[in-house]
């Protein structure tokens, strides 16, 4: 079967656009409510939580010991921060199951723990009204690729065993099967998806076989569209995204700005079909992620947890670019969040809480121009959130005060898109003024303007 892996791994449309004269990509649905989630929490846990990254695939399913297992745990720690989404790492890259799966003898059936892990962490997702998502890393799976001796360091060495072992006859196919099978189970049994965090997907590092990869993750990608069609999958309606200053890349926790979702697509040494921001002749819309960690080094590795200043820059320099931002608390070898992590989460949730509790103003549904009187009462935040429904419009902006009667500028940027904050040392003003100075397309509207102290 010949496979268009261009329409497979675009972004989903779902027609909720009727201005056809309207040139501009348009969010799909799934895509919009996404990006109203902003925060999510990333829980890496499974094999490599008890044997850190020694001999990925090769550790007894014995090894996966927890002794107080506690997903409502997790929760209170994701309910703590102010997170609205939550994504497992069901499958990780050495290959272990969190759940009984028929694809493989690698799982919890085999462990001391004969739960279903997934199913607890969906159950508990509900029970506290934060959306389900899954990591799953289907090309990278050490148990069924590697042999003993096999090289495994990340990346040059991991990929060229992965390439070795997927050219021997018959592998591919063995392989690919294995994998659509846990995708099917995973998009089946679980209810409703929001997010599939395929991890690795149209990567080659320069090193993957291009050909092979697109084979494989057109199936892959294929399998989860017609599954759950609503369900968001990573590398495809869904990107990482990093600014210059990020040293630690796509993981760093600072999203690009300006931050651009029309984007088109070009096959990179990285990557098949990466996209390139391209306000101007980009013909899909991208959601982006930013992601960092909090504990762990993303699986535990003892009790550090990053400063709650630290926590609380992520945010500014994520959401508050207009991404969305999924930050890493890992559980420990017992099962369960430790009262440190949910102490800072807690700290770090109140922070955010504080600031924008009590707004001195709220503007929404505005047009080009915003003009608040405020009386002189400071202030020291500014949100502004786009009505992106038609697609992104405004390409440059600046925020005014009136002060003596005379208006003088405050700040200002280029894209808004989801949402810009903008921070301020007290600002005394009569009144503040939004203007948008240039746009990509008319009538640009903004969703929401709020002036915060």
């Amino acid at each position: 079967m010949e496979i268009n892996r261009f329409c497979l791994l675009a972004p989903q449309a779902d027609e909720q656009s009727t201005n056809t004269c309207n040139p501009l990509p348009k969010p799909s649905k799934a895509q919009l409510a996404f990006q109203d989630l902003e925060l999510g929490l990333f829980i890496h846990y499974g094999m490599t939580t008890y044997t850190r990254y020694s001999e990925p695939g090769r550790h007894s399913p014995e090894k996966f010991r927890p002794t107080a297992l506690d997903c409502d745990n997790w929760m209170e720690v994701a309910r703590a921060m102010g997170a609205k989404f939550a994504v497992l790492t069901v499958r990780h890259q050495e290959g272990f199951c969190l759940w009984p799966t028929k694809s493989t003898e690698y799982s919890v059936k085999n462990s001391p723990y004969k739960g279903d892990v997934v199913r607890q962490f969906v159950e508990s997702c509900h029970r506290y009204g934060i959306k389900p998502c899954f990591y799953h890393c289907s090309l990278m799976d050490a148990h069924h690729l590697f042999q003993p001796g096999d090289p495994y360091e990340w990346h040059e060495e991991w990929f060229e065993t992965t390439n070795r072992r997927l050219s021997e006859p018959g592998a591919f196919e063995r392989f690919l099967a294995i994998q659509k099978q846990q995708i099917r189970e995973l998009l089946t049994e679980y209810g409703e998806i929001t997010y599939l965090w395929l991890d690795h997907i149209t990567e080659t590092q320069g090193i993957l076989i291009p050909d092979l990869v697109e084979r494989f993750w057109c199936e892959i990608v294929s399998e989860a569209r017609r599954l759950q069609p609503k369900c968001l999958l990573l590398k495809c309606d869904v990107f990482l995204t990093r600014d210059r200053d990020a040293k630690t890349g796509v993981h760093g926790g600072r999203a690009a700005y300006p931050l651009w979702y029309r984007c088109r697509r070009e096959d990179t040494n990285e990557g098949l079909q990466d996209p390139i921001p391209d306000p101007i002749n980009g013909d899909q819309f991208i959601v982006w992620e930013s992601n960092t960690i909090f504990s762990g080094d993303w699986f535990w590795n003892g009790d550090y947890v990053k400063p709650v200043e630290e926590m609380v820059e992520h945010y500014y320099f994520t959401i508050g670019r207009g991404s969305t931002f999924l930050p890493n608390f890992a559980p420990a070898p017992s099962g369960k969040m430790t009262d440190k992590v949910l102490e800072h989460a807690k700290a770090f949730g109140d922070r955010i809480r504080a600031i924008y509790a009590n707004p001195i103003a709220v503007v929404e549904e505005a047009g080009e121009e915003i003009e608040v009187a405020i009386n002189n009462e400071p202030f020291t935040h500014i949100e502004i959130m786009e009505d992106l429904r038609e697609g992104q419009k405004v390409a440059g902006y600046t925020i005014e005060i009136l002060k003596n009667g005379i208006w003088s500028r405050l700040a200002g940027g280029e894209s808004i898109g989801h949402k810009r904050l903008h921070r301020f040392e007290p600002v005394v003003a009569e009144a503040v003024r939004f203007k948008r100075e240039k746009t990509f397309w008319e009538n640009p509207r903004i969703r929401r303007f709020a002036i915060y102290k």
